[in-house]
């Protein structure tokens, strides 16, 4: 996992690299439990977000597992699953990722900012532990003022090792939310697999299989 390249046209893998190695500090320690990542239009107030995605961590004999919002499930390593089917889970899982996104309301305003979070377990991390780049945080979790909350679940890969279950905290998808809704009530087999379609924010979405080789690139402002 050391190896993952993190790139964006907005920069941030230049301001996250420092966070990058931080965070992979602390999970070879095998001190991470969580990281929070959330993002924020206020730039007063990091502390107070719009969207925050979290990344939940479990560690094993075979090394470190990663859940996305979920519960996390145990696989036994005898049950092994092709690489190149965990490749194309993975693949579809980011097809699917990008199509919601694009399905949420515009950020408030042309900037965005982020901030991490990284949470630890308190019975074998040392008092006085932070990683590279990180500094020692008041709150746990972020505020997310008044406006609902919306969880979405997106889906989840497995490997033989690992399962990751990927999932968004947001206060801009409540119509999402109820498209959604009514989708699952229609199909309760996937999150989101087949074709529905449903009005949001006035105009026409369809929410239709993520099985395309080319999804446009996602783009929020």
């Amino acid at each position: 996992m050391s190896d993952v390249k993190i790139e964006s046209q907005f920069g941030f893998s230049v301001e996250f690299y420092p966070r990058k190695v931080g965070i992979f500090d602390a999970m070879k320690r095998r001190y991470l439990r969580q990281v929070i990542l959330g993002i924020s239009c206020d730039s007063t107030n990091a502390e107070k977000v719009v969207e925050a995605y979290t990344f939940r961590f479990h560690y094993t004999e075979d090394g470190p597992s990663v859940t996305m919002c979920g519960q996390n499930s145990k696989y036994e390593s005898s049950n092994l699953i092709p690489v190149e089917s965990s490749k194309g889970d993975v693949v579809r899982l980011i097809r699917q990722m990008s199509f919601f996104v694009r399905s949420l309301e515009n950020l408030p305003s042309s900037d965005a900012y982020f901030t991490i979070k990284l949470l630890y377990f308190d019975d074998r991390t040392p008092t006085d532990y932070e990683p590279p780049g990180f500094e020692a945080a008041k709150t746990e979790d972020f505020d997310f003022g008044m406006r609902k909350i919306v969880t979405l679940d997106m889906g989840r890969v497995k490997t033989s090792f690992h399962t990751c279950r990927v999932g968004v905290r947001s206060t801009l998808s409540v119509e999402l939310e109820k498209s959604l809704s009514s989708s699952s009530k229609e199909n309760k087999s996937s999150t989101i697999s087949h074709a529905k379609k449903k009005k949001i924010n006035g105009s026409e979405k369809i929410l239709e299989e993520i099985n395309q080789e080319n999804i446009p690139a996602t783009k929020r402002r």
